[in-house]
């Protein structure tokens, strides 16, 4: 199955973080981050940022987070 990067923010302990997620579909990525899949049509989308497809790539079905608004490599994250 193809895959898509995904991405949108997660708010975890307080914080903001910037999240992407290669996978192969919105109920895949619900899965993993716990957000129903409606909320991620409404609030996710499928990135075209050149970075974040390559970090998610690189991982994929693994949730991948840096600080909100951060140039930091992205880190993957158990929720």
């Amino acid at each position: 199955m193809k895959t898509k990067v995904f991405q949108g923010l997660l708010i975890i302990d307080g914080k903001q973080l910037e999240a992407c997620i290669c996978a192969t579909s919105r109920h895949r990525v619900s899965m993993l981050t716990g957000l129903s899949v409606s909320y991620l049509a409404d609030y996710w989308t499928i990135t075209g940022n050149k970075e974040q497809i390559e970090a998610a790539r690189m991982e994929p079905d693994t949730v991948l987070v840096r600080k909100l608004n951060s140039q930091g490599p992205y880190k993957a994250i158990t929720i």
